[in-house]
This record gives structure tokens, C-alpha cells and sequence, in this order.
């Protein structure tokens, strides 16, 4: 029984230890330095700024996105790539796949 415990003890702390930081890359550290006065922190889900990054012809790119459930916002008119460079875009929900929110606030 002592073995079973221990076995669940370890499963669990193994799963629960997970350190949100590690899964930032250094790109994404950088933008979110970049960007840091751009977004809102804490994000909230009703109206609220926040980064995020997808693919935009092959290369990674990231954007600051408005999320507002009221609102007729339009999107992004440009992406940053992580060298900086400024690239803009139209069409964006078309051209620019695979979008995610970064954790820019440290909350997940």
C-alpha cells in the first residue's frame, strides 16, 4: 500500500511541477519585453489587449491582438518577426496560421 501511495505521490508531483516559464522561448521573452506596455495585464477576456504569435509565409511572426466581445475591432494591420522587423499584412486572419495568445502576463 505504501508503495502504491508513493507511486500516486510521485505521479502527481512529476505532473503538477510544470514551470510555465521554460515553455517561453527566448523570442517569446523578447516580445513580451517589447511589448509589455502594450498588453493587458491581468488579461481579461471581455476586453483586453494581449500578444500573439503564428506563422506568416513560413516564418514565425507575433502581433498585438484586441480581444473585445462588443466591439467591431478590425485585425492587425502588422506582424513583428523576432529580429524586430516590421512586416505588414492584409487579409490577416487568412495569411497568418497556427495563432495562439503568449502568456506576456505570467498567469497560465
Amino acid at each position: 500500500m505504501k508503495k502504491i501511495l508513493t507511486l500516486i505521490l510521485l505521479f502527481l508531483t512529476i505532473s503538477c511541477g510544470k514551470n510555465n516559464e521554460t515553455d517561453l522561448t527566448a523570442c517569446d521573452q523578447q516580445m513580451i519585453a517589447k511589448f509589455k506596455n502594450e498588453v493587458t495585464c491581468p488579461y481579461d477576456p471581455q476586453m483586453s489587449r494581449f500578444l500573439g504569435k503564428g506563422m506568416y509565409r513560413g516564418q514565425l511572426v507575433y502581433f498585438i491582438d484586441i480581444v473585445c466581445i462588443a466591439c467591431n475591432t478590425a485585425p492587425p494591420p502588422k506582424v513583428y518577426t523576432c529580429s524586430g522587423a516590421e512586416i505588414p499584412v492584409t487579409n490577416f486572419y487568412n495569411t497568418v496560421t497556427g495563432r495562439i495568445r503568449v502568456d506576456a502576463c505570467g498567469n497560465n
